[in-house]
């Protein structure tokens, strides 16, 4: 799959008004530094929980400090939205290869073929699903910011992907039946899974 990359100044912009920059937070003292890092910075998924949070994807994301706390944390909030888009367009092509094969019969060998790489679809979908990410921690040290994103693929993802893939369907085959929607659900649940797993053991 070629990799969809938003634009990378319009991240960081973005990052920079979730954060307020701001010339007043210069770059931290000493005395205002955590003392230990905690599991998350080293490992996003650390105190993941797949029975509280079957659908909830974390990133981290690092920045460097220069003379600038603000600056230096939107870039990490930057460098940890990249790790939600790309989990989103893994995703996106995990669940268009499923649904694909589910299909089976209801699907010629074009239509699987375009569920699977269509860019514009995953490009629509990644953008107007990646800002439902919210910062769920942050830490830095003498050099170093990191921020940390959780992402719950069902309450920002989920729907949007379903009503999109409905619409494309509806001139293809058939509506999207309940069944569907619940298997897709479940597909989704193993995804966030193993992709949690995946940051554990890397």
């Amino acid at each position: 799959m070629k990799p969809l990359h938003l634009n990378a100044a319009a991240v960081l912009s973005a990052a920079l008004v979730i954060v307020g920059c701001s010339a007043t937070n210069p770059r931290p003292t000493p005395d205002v530094l955590n003392e230990e890092a905690p599991d998350w910075v080293y490992e996003p998924s650390a105190d993941w929980d797949a029975d509280d949070e079957p659908f909830v994807y974390y990133a981290t994301g690092m920045g460097r400090i220069g003379m600038n706390l603000n600056l230096a944390e939107a870039e990490a909030h930057a460098d940890a939205m990249t790790d939600v888009q790309s989990f989103l367009e893994t995703t996106i092509e995990s669940l268009g290869e499923y649904y694909a094969q589910e299909a089976g019969d209801l699907l010629d060998e074009d239509t699987k073929s375009s569920f699977v790489n269509n860019e514009l679809f995953r490009r629509e979908l990644v953008s107007g699903t990646v800002s439902g990410a919210r910062i769920a921690g942050k830490w830095w040290d003498q050099d170093y910011i990191y921020v940390r994103l959780k992402f719950n693929a069902e309450d920002s993802f989920l729907g949007e992907y379903q009503k999109s893939l409905a619409s494309r369907l509806r001139q293809k085959t058939r509506e999207l039946t309940q069944k569907d929607k619940e298997s897709m659900r479940s597909e989704l649940e193993r995804l966030v899974s193993e992709r949690n797993a995946l940051l554990e053991e890397g």
